[in-house]
């Protein structure tokens, strides 16, 4: 074989092995399957106006809205999540939005009632604004308590208008609330 030809067929494997990477990266990172999440690319579904969670016109931004939308069903939307578990709870989680590869924070780390949910740069810190712990309410349901401010990610007024903003709010623990979140695999 000519070094052209061992050279491209090296390249040619190192690009199937990084691309199998990322694919299966965030799958093998991924909670054990005994964890209540899913070990793989999720919608998350509001459980009161049945919308998913997404990022405002898909933006990659840093401090780009959250806000729920009529469920896309479309593969590498902004609709799309991955959640990691992070440090020693079991139970605490970074949502990563598939599209953008940001993190799911609370504006400022404010610690207030109606703080609006972003987009950010992933800290990689446990245990900050950007974690989440999951918290089973039954019927396949589960809030999300923000750690550093103790309130639940719901959707701005209980609404089920396309376009309504994902904010912090005091949980509410109900299966039926717009705290609620529905795990869907996409």
């Amino acid at each position: 074989m000519t070094a052209m030809r061992v050279t491209r067929s090296r390249k040619l494997r190192h690009a199937v092995v990084a691309a199998l990477m990322l694919i299966g990266g965030p799958i093998m990172m991924a909670s054990p399957a005994a964890a209540a999440p899913p070990a793989n690319l999720v919608y998350l579904i509001n459980g009161l106006s049945g919308k998913c969670l997404g990022i405002n016109s898909g933006s990659h931004a840093i401090g780009a809205l959250a806000m729920q939308w009529q469920c896309a069903n479309q593969p590498f939307s902004d609709q799309g999540w991955w959640l990691f578990q992070i440090g020693s709870v079991p139970n605490a989680y970074e949502i990563h939005n598939q599209n953008s590869f940001l993190c799911l924070g609370i504006d400022r780390a404010s610690v207030a009632n109606g703080a609006l949910a972003i987009q950010a740069a992933c800290s990689g810190q446990t245990y900050n604004n950007q974690t989440w712990l999951e918290e089973p309410l039954g019927g396949g349901r589960v809030q999300f308590r923000n750690y550093n401010s103790g309130r639940c990610l719901g959707i701005s007024a209980g609404s089920n208008a396309n376009g309504a903003l994902a904010m912090q709010w005091d949980c509410a623990n109900r299966a039926y609330s717009d705290q609620a979140w529905i795990y869907d695999p996409v």
